[in-house]
């Protein structure tokens, strides 16, 4: 099995998907470039891929849709997006792809996309943090999409105030940007729900290092 780049988080497995050459169990895995890559569990084989580049890298894993139609992935791009698990068309409609950072050279898509279902409705959950050697303007956030209307809710460990997504900083501080800086949301297996709470939560670092 040959990757288009490296993998630094773990696969998912889905069973029994229609393709154009027949019924095959698939891995889905995302790489540290922003690849999505669809391959046979069986052969090994490419079945279909999608890249989205940009600024830094990921170590994000995909997540599979529970009506096992989609399949999500973070890209470099900022964006997370939703494909068919047959055949990789992009769904771009109803607010997809669904924007998960403003800020992707400081804020890392570090952790594995997951899911809650609660009142019966469908949430995705991806997280930043920062990267290696906590440099630059990053607060981490958590974004959280409704899976059936594509609506959205951040929020951000620092300027918690906050619920969108943050711009960089430049004094004066205005309602799209955040002054603290360098904090996070993070852990490997990203969000974990607790129904009986009921809240969603991950690890917080919180330094609260001004710019400037």
């Amino acid at each position: 099995m040959a990757l288009p780049g490296t993998a630094d988080g773990a696969p998912v497995f889905l069973e029994g998907v229609t393709t154009v050459g027949g019924v095959r169990d698939l891995l889905f895995v995302t790489t540290t470039a922003g690849h999505i890559v669809a391959i046979d569990a069986g052969s090994g084989a490419t079945v279909w891929s999608h890249q989205y580049s940009g600024a830094g890298y990921t170590t994000s894993s995909p997540a599979i849709d529970p009506n096992r139609q989609y399949v999500y992935s973070y890209g470099l791009d900022g964006y997370v997006h939703k494909y068919q698990v047959g055949d990789g068309t992009e769904i771009k409609i109803a607010g997809w792809p669904q924007l998960a950072t403003l800020k992707g050279g400081v804020e890392k898509g570090s952790s594995a996309l997951s899911f809650a279902t609660s009142g019966g409705i469908h949430y995705l959950y991806m997280t930043h943090g920062g990267y290696p050697g906590d440099n630059g303007d990053y607060q981490g956030h958590v974004t959280a999409i409704d899976l059936g209307n594509g609506s959205q809710t951040v929020f951000n460990a620092a300027c918690s105030d906050k619920t969108l997504h943050l711009q960089f900083y430049a004094p004066p501080v205005n309602p799209t940007t955040c002054a603290s800086v360098q904090n996070a949301m993070w852990s490997r297996p990203g969000v974990i729900y607790d129904a009986m709470v009921p809240i969603a939560f991950s690890w917080v670092r919180a330094t609260r290092s001004p710019l400037g």
